[in-house]
């Protein structure tokens, strides 16, 4: 429903609840919804009334200046902001639970009304508890929300998540984050009521949405004050907020009857504290004449300090920390329940959030508060009798017990009589009296069980008052201590043990305490898992830090696999050398996917497995650091935790993954000495160096491994695969065989988005989609194939280095031509031709398919179009930069280097760049390629070869995929691609790009100008290959008109254009004509030219062949040896083969028939 105004008490008041537990309206940063709100107020919020509101209007006040640049839309008024529905916090407890409350930790300081009115309180307790509401439990969620692309509109997906309407979901505040390529994802707080509705169904319904939304994920559940659950785990600081795993789990355990929030709340006083005490009393009267009580209390400027979420987490930031919550107030009629069935119930509850492997052995520190440490003390006896509670039993490095009764107290006698005189529930009370059996029994199991545990008992030293009359300890010394454990004192009552506020001297005892177990968890931990063992332990479950399972589609690899198990067995481990086995290839291939493999396949080898990210040095610094600390040893730096690993000389298996940055040294995190084993994953190359025992560059699954990976994803039954194996061919082909996008094709056809015979078209039709399709499960290291590749650029882009910037320019090139072997030869012989156009400062732009100086200087700075020499050596450093990187693939090409790319690898490094960056690309790529032709022995020799990149070339520019530049740019590059696809006879493709240049040009192809008369000429010749003679020599009839006006008869254009409309008229049939003409243009050659140019030569075969044609062979080989009146060469050698005779006319018709 929004704020409906800010002016009134009662707006104001319900903005004062809004920001109870948000710092800003929405999301996490000020933004224009705070701007709103903040300009709808007229005057700063009273302090003493809303003290929330204050705090955050006097915040937002300070940014006033820049307002104007906050994000979010500044057009909405501040109605469309605020709660949604009516939100019900979860109430304080009230004050008649805590007035007779005997071992919770709920209570507060009474004041004179609480007691004036307490024997009507407890008359009135059963009504009251009755109309009491009960506290739903609430999860406070985070949805990560995936769209498709970066065309996704994010407004409309967001709209249509939170058009979902449910009893028990509240859509909070969100925000949009870049992940790539210009896509952005959704990120959006809710909060659900754990009964009525779970996330899964929610992520369901949310994807539904298949115009906008990929996938979905929950990034985070933490609890709040007013979704804490008032039963079971309540995780308020889940680790370490760089997103790695928690190190140790803190788990405090709350007393009998404790309300689950406000049992570890110490209230405070803020801003209001210096007011007089008679000030706010009066205040608290004339307010507790409209409020309830509850609410009187913010009056005084009193804040909450929840000294485990708001405390522990700054000390102990790899840590997750939560509280265990349980019914057994035993003032409530609906709750029976026993110390055996709560301790079993927290058993199975701890049991069930450590299943991961992770997780199974993380550290685990427990803290009790009075009934809470009788909770552990049965839950550890029960562990001791059930095997599947080993790990949770061996995981404990120490307790801490508040108050603990162990041998039962006073205050229990009077507890019980309440109980009988109302007819409640007596168990837990019974149990708790001083000399009970039942304690006594508890207190033997635990001590024979847990004797050597690390524990410390914290005992009141104060008395706790009850009715204002009775002051007594709840639980004193010789009870809340055990024999021969450490004890200490806490200057508060019992209900104080549990209670801690920000500059509080007994949470500095208990927090030193917790620190000591956490830093001796790791190494306690291991020695206990060791020590249960004995001889029968799996060495390698002793250690398993490896960050997730092998992914069920695991195929192939078996000989890589069995080499890699053979090279670094235990059985073949030498004392004088280290086993390094190093993994390098191309990302999304599986490098990592093996390793997990390894790691599992030799699990019972290795007393340690432990998995490294060297992706960064943070990264790799926490893992180490964890490594060390999870063998006993605090260390904070990579040399320390290094030595640890060396100084271990029980066998271990390193495992370092995603060394992918070409200028780092990986040397640094090999651990001194020759004892472990060590596998290395890296796209770079060179990294194969640090091999000693063998090393492996990846390459695609073969055939039926790569068939068998698609149908597994795609989740087609076994005994189908022979059906789908011709459709499945196709994809494999078209995927280049690359392990992630087979995985991800096959998730994309599992999800029903296309069939397996549809796939091909698909990814033609939408490319950019396809390969960022994110499986939910099971991901990869980086997601998809293009965040997979998008990894290796970073690398690159962070790089200061002229070879890392030359690299990207050169991918850019390779990217506009084809994904197949391109000679780098063409680079020099761009090269050669620049100094060409330089040396005749060649700028006339009159000329509309020449190339110019404007052509020289797109030119990439590795080929140093300006130096006197060609110097190859940038070039050769981008060529290898990228070839470490896994990008390209060196090939030699008789002694002269060429580089081909992964066809997704090609496809990415097309699709990564904007629009405005494939068009500079485009015409770099073109420059090269056009000014190398004037080389036209490498052409020549490399035809086939280079035959795919013109065409891929051409291709873009005919289906005009975005704006490639000017035509004073384009045209002269095009026109030189013409001249290659005749070349090449590529006729029709040469016919479709001419059509195209006519249509840029706006010219008519049947009427050729003398300006673009070189133009004309080859579409002449296209015609002449594609047989259509009769348009053939109308066009060239044409244009030896024009030129006859402007030309000297001898001139070569002249004479060229003639030799080749007399081959129009002899494939016309005109062979008379052809003779005619072909004669006049020898004549003149043999008066001008050497009796061998190339020239004359051509002409003399042409008008060979038009003789022949015209069955006067006969005549023409009499005049040869005679000689005749023209002075005829004595002999014309036809060629002697068919090839040769092809080869050979194609060289004479570019001497004959120069543009």
């Amino acid at each position: 429903m929004g704020f409906l105004d800010l002016v009134t008490d009662a707006g104001l008041s319900t903005l004062n609840s809004w920001l109870i537990t948000r710092s800003y309206i929405t999301a996490y940063s000020p933004s224009q919804a705070d701007v709103a709100c903040f300009k709808a107020i007229t005057s700063a919020p009273d302090s003493s009334k809303y003290p929330h509101a204050a705090r955050w209007y006097k915040h937002i006040a300070s940014f006033e200046q820049e307002f104007a640049t906050l994000p979010g839309d500044a057009s909405k008024d501040y109605t469309v902001y605020g709660p949604e529905v009516a939100e019900t916090p979860l109430a304080a407890p009230a004050a008649d639970d805590d007035d007779i409350d005997l071992f919770g930790s709920d209570d507060e300081e009474e004041d004179a009304e609480a007691i004036r009115v307490r024997e009507e309180r407890l008359a009135a307790y059963k009504e009251k508890k009755a109309a009491k509401p009960k506290i739903a439990a609430k999860s406070m969620v985070t949805l990560d929300i995936k769209p498709w692309d970066d065309e996704t509109d994010m407004a409309a997906l967001e709209a249509s998540v939170r058009g979902i309407e449910k009893d028990g979901l509240v859509w909070g505040g969100s925000k949009l984050v870049p992940v790539g390529f210009g896509i952005k994802k959704l990120q959006i707080n809710l909060v659900v009521e754990d009964e009525k509705l779970s996330t899964v169904e929610l992520q369901e319904e949310i994807e539904e949405f298949e115009d906008y939304v990929q996938s979905s994920d929950v990034l985070e559940m933490a609890c709040t004050k007013e979704t804490v659950k008032e039963s079971g785990l309540n995780v308020w600081y889940s680790g370490a907020a760089d997103g790695s795993e928690p190190e140790i789990d803190i788990i405090a355990v709350q007393g009998l009857g404790a309300h689950p929030y406000y049992t570890w709340v110490k209230k405070e006083l803020s801003a209001n504290a210096n007011k007089s005490t008679k000030t706010k009393d009066k205040a608290r009267f004339w307010k507790s004449k409209k409020t309830p009580k509850s609410d009187v209390k913010d009056e005084d400027g009193e804040e909450d300090v929840m000294w485990l979420r708001d405390l522990l987490p700054s000390k102990f930031p790899n840590a997750r920390i939560s509280s265990y919550s349980y019914k057994s107030d035993w003032r409530d009629r609906q709750v029976k329940t026993n110390l055996r069935e709560c301790a079993n119930q927290f058993l199975n509850i701890l049991h069930q959030e450590r299943q991961l492997p992770n997780e199974r052995k993380r550290p685990l520190v427990l803290i009790g508060h009075s009934l809470g440490s009788l909770v552990i003390q049965q839950a550890l006896v029960n562990a001791c009798l059930q095997p599947n509670f080993t790990d949770l039993r061996l995981s404990v490095a120490g307790v801490i017990f508040l108050g603990g009764p162990f041998q039962g107290s006073d205050a229990a006698i009077f507890g019980q009589w309440l109980a009988q005189l109302s007819g409640l529930e007596s168990t837990l009370l019974k149990m708790l009296q001083k000399g009970s059996l039942d304690l006594f029994a508890l207190s033997t199991d635990f001590y024979s069980s847990y004797g050597d545990l690390d524990l410390v008992c914290f005992y009141e030293k104060e008395k706790a008052e009850f009715f204002g009359i009775i002051k007594a300890q709840v639980v004193d010394l010789q009870s809340a201590t055990l024999l021969g454990k450490r004890n200490m004192s806490l200057d508060t009552d019992h209900s104080g043990l549990n209670k801690f506020g920000r500059q509080d001297q007994n949470f500095e005892l208990i927090s030193k305490e917790i620190t000591r177990i956490a830093q001796d968890g790791p190494r306690i931990v291991a020695n206990k898992f060791l020590e249960n063992g004995g001889s029968a332990t799996i060495l390698g479950n002793v250690h398993w830090i490896v960050p997730r399972p092998v992914n069920n589609l695991f195929t192939g690899r078996t000989e890589l696999l069995r080499r890699i198990k053979e090279a670094l067995s235990i059985s073949n481990m030498s004392t004088d050398e280290r086993k390094i086995f190093v993994i390098t290839g191309l990302g999304g291939q599986g490098k990592s996917e093996i390793c997990l493999k390894v790691a599992a396949m030799m699990q019972e080898e290795f007393w340690g497995i432990f998995w490294v990210n060297v992706n960064t040095p943070s990264t790799a610094t926490n893992d180490l650091v964890a490594i060390a600390k999870a063998l006993g040893h605090s260390v904070d730096n990579i040399p320390d935790a290094l030595r640890v690993l060396a100084n271990e000389k029980r066998n271990w298996l390193l495992i370092l993954d995603n060394g992918d940055n070409p200028e780092f040294d990986y040397q640094v995190y090999l651990p001194s000495g020759t004892h472990g084993a060590i596998i290395i994953t890296s796209r770079i190359s060179e990294c194969r160096v640090y091999n000693t025992v063998g090393s492996e560059a990846i390459e695609p699954l073969d055939d039926q491994d790569s068939q068998e990976l698609l149908f597994k994803a795609a989740k087609f039954p076994r005994e189908s695969w022979p059906l789908y194996e011709s459709q499945a061919t196709e994809i494999l082909q078209l995927l280049g065989s690359h392990t992630l996008a087979l995985t991800q094709a096959g998730a994309y056809i599992a999800k029903g988005h296309c069939k397996l015979h549809e796939y091909p078209k698909e990814f033609k039709r939408q490319r950019k989609r396809l390969l960022k399709f994110r499986p939910k499960q099971a991901q990869s290291t980086y997601g998809d194939v293009y965040a997979t590749f998008e990894a290796t650029a970073d690398v690159l882009k962070q790089s200061e280095s002229e070879a890392a910037s030359d690299a990207l320019r050169l991918l850019g090139i390779l990217s506009m031509v084809d994904s197949s072997v391109l000679p780098l030869q063409i680079f020099q012989s761009a090269w050669n031709e620049c100094g060409e156009i330089l040396c005749v400062n060649s700028t006339d732009e009159s000329d509309t398919l020449a190339l110019t100086i404007s052509h020289v200087i797109q030119l990439p700075a590795f080929v140093m179009a300006d130096s006197d020499e060609w110097d190859s050596y940038r070039l050769t450093e981008a060529r290898d930069l990228l070839a470490s990187l896994s990008l390209v693939t060196e090939h030699d090409l008789d002694g002269s280097p060429g580089i081909s790319m992964h066809p997704l690898a090609h496809a990415w490094a097309k699709d990564r760049q904007d629009s405005k960056e494939q068009s500079l690309a485009w015409i770099t790529a073109g420059c090269v390629l056009a000014l190398s032709r004037f080389d036209t022995h490498t052409w020549q020799t490399q035809e086939r070869r280079l035959l795919p990149h013109v065409l891929t070339f051409v291709d873009i520019w005919i289906n005009r995929e975005g704006s490639l530049g000017s035509k004073l740019l384009v045209i002269p590059i095009i026109f030189k691609f013409g001249y290659a696809l005749q070349d090449m006879r590529q006729d029709s493709k040469l016919s479709c790009l001419l059509k195209e240049i006519f249509v840029e040009l706006r010219k008519k192809p049947e009427e050729p100008s003398n300006e673009e008369l070189p133009l004309y000429k080859l579409q002449a010749r296209a015609l002449i290959n594609l047989g259509d003679n009769k348009k053939a020599v109308e066009l060239l009839e044409h244009i030896v008109k024009i030129q006859a006006t402007t030309l000297a008869k001898d001139h070569p254009r002249l004479l060229a254009s003639q030799q080749l409309l007399a081959v129009a008229y002899r494939s016309n049939g005109q062979a008379p004509k052809a003779v005619e003409l072909l004669e006049h243009v020898v004549k003149i050659r043999e008066a001008t030219l050497a009796e061998d140019h190339p020239y004359l030569l051509a002409s003399q075969s042409d008008l060979a062949a038009a003789y022949r044609h015209q069955n006067r062979l006969l005549h023409l080989e009499q005049d040869i040896q005679t000689g005749d009146q023209l002075g005829r060469p004595r002999t014309i050698k036809e060629p002697t083969t068919p090839a040769l005779g092809r080869r050979r006319r194609r060289r004479w018709l570019t001497f004959a028939h120069p543009s």
